[in-house]
Parts: C-alpha cells; structure tokens; sequence
C-alpha cells in the first residue's frame, strides 16, 4: 500500500500527523500504488501474451476484470493490515516478502493445486489469489461465470472479512502507536 515504502524516508509518520484523514492518507497511497503496479502488470501481460501467443480477445479481458477488481479489493485489505504492522514495527520487508512468496507458493502460483496435498489445497482457499488466478485462468480457457462460481463466492467473501480483518487491525496499531509512540527505533 506504500506505508512499506515510506517508512525508511520516515515520511508516513508526517503524513500520519498531516490534517488528511487517516483512511483516506492510505487509500489515496494505495490507489496510486495499485495504478502502477497495474501499469506495469499490462506491460508484463501483453509480453507475456506475444511471448507465449496467448489468443486475447476483448470479451475474455473483459469477462477477466471483474475478478480482478475483486482480487485487488482483498488486497487492500491486506494492505491495511501491513499499514498497521509498519506502524508498530517500522521495518516489516523481511516479513512482508515472506508472506508475499508464501502467499504464492500456496495460491498455485508456482505449482499447480491438483498436485497439492488436500490439506495444503483447503489452506490455500485462504488466499484471493488462489480464487483470482483460478477464475482468470478459467476465463481464458472459454469457462463462463456460471462454470466458475465458485471461485467467485470465496472472492467475494474474503474481500468483506480481510477489509474488516485489515481494518480493525489498522486502528489497533494506530491506538497503540499513539500511545506508546512509532516502533521499530
């Protein structure tokens, strides 16, 4: 969400302190965030396409962005919760990585669910990019809504419960952070 980013320059606890609202401090860092990456994840999509010869059509991106939405809604959710960590714990890289390659590593980024043990497939529902790449994936292989509407329901549950999750943890470090001061010194 960007809080990562601005914690070496020691810009977010100014920020923190500027008259802007705190929800809205971080939503506008994240939109500006989530409009780059999405920049250079089209520029990485249409090379991977000519690569790889990717039949795309207007309907299949078209049927794709809904999901992708979704998906990006669940991760702001998590966006708010790392906000909260960078507040208490000013340093969270290591962590964050970690958590980020897990994340893919379970999602059936790396290797594909079927050859997944059961239990690491019922953890990796946890996850919105397991449901996103699933469903995406299925768009591009003619599947409809319908055919994929399970993908869809778990999406659209975890974006409600990782907002409130992301949410509720925010305001807990920002309580705690006002009381006892930034960490990580």
């Amino acid at each position: 969400m960007g809080s990562k980013e601005r914690a070496p320059e020691g810009t977010f606890e100014m920020n923190v302190l500027s008259p802007a609202r705190i929800l809205e401090l971080l939503s506008g860092l994240a939109l500006s965030w989530l409009l780059m990456d999405s920049a250079l994840m089209g520029i990485v999509f249409v090379i991977g396409a000519l690569i790889f010869d990717i039949p795309l059509t207007f309907a299949i991106i078209l049927k794709s962005i809904p999901i992708i939405l979704a998906s990006l809604l669940a991760f702001l959710g998590f966006g708010f919760i790392f906000a909260g960590l960078v507040m208490l714990l000013k340093n969270i890289g290591p962590f964050a990585q970690i958590f980020e390659f897990g994340m893919l590593f379970f999602s059936g980024v790396f290797f594909p669910l079927s050859v997944m043990p059961r239990w690491l497939v019922a953890f990796s529902k946890v996850f919105p990019l397991t449901h996103a790449a699933s469903a995406v994936r299925a768009i591009f292989v003619g599947k409809t809504y319908a055919e994929i509407q399970g993908e869809i329901a778990w999406l659209l549950f975890l974006v409600p419960l990782y907002w409130m999750s992301g949410y509720i943890i925010f305001k807990w470090a920002e309580k705690i952070t006002r009381v006892i001061g930034y960490g990580g010194y």
